[in-house]
């Protein structure tokens, strides 16, 4: 069975961050169309004075936005010391003033630029990520550039040195291309193996010594080699499966 990878897929590559960057930017428009000021009607600004003094409207910014044919006005106050004084109204279509009530907070930016600014270093941290992992963890085929399908598999399960220590498995990697046919084979060690020591301790009758002592020595006989032996194993496993 061949193995594709995306990474290996240019078109693919380009349609992902084509559909990305349209998303993004349909984002953006939306958010700006909802944000978008809209100009108070006069009669609607009579409305307002009516209802709220004119200190407030000489002291404030005035934002306003539709919903329907309600109007929502925001009369925005920032102190000295940054507080964020908001005055929400709605003015019906009847010209009714409703007061939505007082939010404090701090000054803050332009939402639509905040949120644009973290889009964009979404993006931008994304397409790097994209692209160290592409340089620095994928293998491509030598012959032609196409990411290469990887294997492992298990030729030599391990085993314990007489001294106890033991000794690492032997691991083949084999990587082929889809394209054009190129096939490698690399048979090493288990990577990250670390050799450590095995004791056995068995606690018997001075009666039971020499049957258990036989029985251990058989068991380490079974399952035991020396590192030239283990060598040799790599050796030969790497004539028989490595290709030149």
């Amino acid at each position: 069975m061949q193995k594709k990878s995306v990474f290996g897929d240019s078109r693919l590559q380009m349609r992902t961050a084509m559909g990305f960057l349209l998303v993004l930017v349909v984002v953006v428009v939306y958010i700006s169309v909802q944000s978008r000021p809209v100009d108070v009607p006069h009669e609607v600004m009579a409305a307002l004075r009516s209802q709220v003094s004119q200190e407030r409207l000489e002291n404030t910014e005035l934002s306003a936005s539709r919903r329907g044919q309600t109007y929502i006005i925001e009369l925005v106050e920032v102190t000295s010391d940054g507080r964020r004084f908001v005055y929400g109204y709605e003015v019906t279509p009847d010209l009714q003033v409703i007061s939505t009530g007082m939010t404090v907070g701090i000054e803050r930016k332009n939402p639509l630029l905040v949120l644009f600014g973290l889009l964009a270093g979404a993006a931008f941290f994304s397409f790097v990520v994209f692209f160290v992992v592409r340089k620095l963890f994928i293998r491509r085929c030598p012959s032609c550039g196409n990411v290469l399908g990887k294997e492992e598999l298990t030729l030599f399960a391990g085993a314990i040195a007489r001294g106890g220590e033991s000794l690492a498995p032997i691991i083949l990697t084999q990587e082929d291309c889809s394209v054009c046919g190129y096939k490698h084979r690399r048979v090493a060690p288990l990577p990250g193996h670390r050799a450590g020591s095995i004791n056995i301790t068995t606690l018997v009758r001075p009666s039971q010594e020499a049957t258990v002592d036989r029985v251990h020595n058989a068991f380490l006989d079974s399952r035991t080699m020396t590192y030239a032996d283990w060598e040799d194993k790599l050796k030969q496993l790497r004539e028989e499966y490595e290709e030149g």
